[in-house]
């Protein structure tokens, strides 16, 4: 029995579309967890940046002392560096180039 190969190509591609179909709808969510978490890491930026320019507020009309707004900051960074190093171990290394 001879193998058609043009009967193959037309199974694969077939298979290739569900297989792609299949998918979309995943990207999608995908792509909208992105936009979630970029969302969420732009409101947090723009909190801090609000914050911090209050308390340089505060310092520069001693409401508060430069000390405490330096624990403050302290306090903000340390969360930044939690973050990034949660990142850092949760990311996969890049693949070996060839």
């Amino acid at each position: 029995m001879a193998v058609d190969k043009d009967d193959i190509i037309a199974q694969l591609v077939q298979v290739l579309v569900v297989v792609v179909t299949q998918l979309q709808p995943t990207e999608g969510k995908l792509v909208a967890l992105g936009q979630e978490i970029l969302d969420a890491i732009a409101e947090e930026s723009t909190a801090v940046d609000s914050i911090i320019a209050l308390l340089n507020g505060l310092v520069a009309t001693n409401v508060i002392d430069s000390a405490t707004a330096a624990r403050i900051k302290s306090a903000i960074s340390s969360d930044r560096d939690r973050i990034n190093a949660a990142v850092l171990a949760n990311t996969p290394p890049p693949p070996p180039s060839s």
